[in-house]
C-alpha cells in the first residue's frame, strides 16, 4: 500500500515539474484559429519572359482524369508577377498547371492553394512535368526555371490531396 502511495505521489511530482518546465501548466489550452469563409484560390508569384495563356485544370473526385470543363484559362503578361485564380468547385484532389504555348522561360518562385487550410505547392520534386524542354531549382531562393518552346507544357503535382472550401471553420 504504502508503495502505491509513493508512486502516485511521485507521479504528482513528476506532473507538476513537467507542467512548471517552460512555464507550462497542467491544463489544456483551448486553441481556437479560425479561417475565413471563402473560395479555394490558387496563388502563384513567377517572372515571365512573355505572355501566354495560363491553364489550372483540378479535379473534384480522387480517381479523375484532368479534363477541359474544370480548368480555368488566363491570359498572362510579364506584368502578372502574382496572380490569384479562384476555383468554382467545394474540393479538389489534384492540380495540374498549363504554360500555354511557347512560353519560353518562366521562373516560378512559389504556388500555394488557400480553402480551408493552406498548402504550400512549393517543393518542385513533387511535379512531373511535361513537354518543358529544362526545367532547373535554384537551391539559393527555392525558384523553378522551366523553358519551353513546344505547345503545351505542364506540370502536376504527383500526390493526391484533398483542400475544401472555407466555411469559417474553427479548430
Amino acid at each position: 500500500m504504502q508503495k502505491k502511495i509513493l508512486f502516485v505521489l511521485g507521479l504528482i511530482i513528476v506532473v507538476l515539474c513537467f507542467s512548471l518546465y517552460k512555464g507550462k501548466s497542467t491544463s489544456i489550452p483551448t486553441i481556437i484559429k479560425e479561417y475565413p469563409a471563402g473560395p479555394i484560390v490558387l496563388k502563384i508569384d513567377w517572372l515571365l519572359e512573355k505572355n501566354f495563356v495560363f491553364q489550372v485544370f483540378y479535379t473534384t473526385e480522387q480517381n479523375e482524369l484532368f479534363n477541359e470543363k474544370k480548368s480555368i484559362r488566363k491570359q498572362i503578361t510579364p506584368n502578372d508577377k502574382h496572380i490569384e485564380i479562384e476555383l468554382p468547385v467545394e474540393k479538389i484532389y489534384k492540380i495540374r498547371l498549363d504554360y500555354g504555348s511557347k512560353p519560353q522561360r518562366v521562373i516560378v518562385k512559389n504556388v500555394e492553394i488557400t480553402g480551408d487550410q493552406y498548402i504550400n505547392f512549393s517543393n518542385w520534386a513533387n511535379y512531373g512535368y511535361m513537354h518543358m524542354d529544362k526545367n532547373k531549382i535554384h537551391r539559393e531562393d527555392n525558384s523553378l526555371e522551366l523553358y519551353s518552346d513546344q505547345n503545351d507544357p505542364y506540370m502536376y503535382y504527383l500526390h493526391p490531396f484533398v483542400l475544401y472550401k472555407s466555411e469559417k471553420v474553427s479548430e
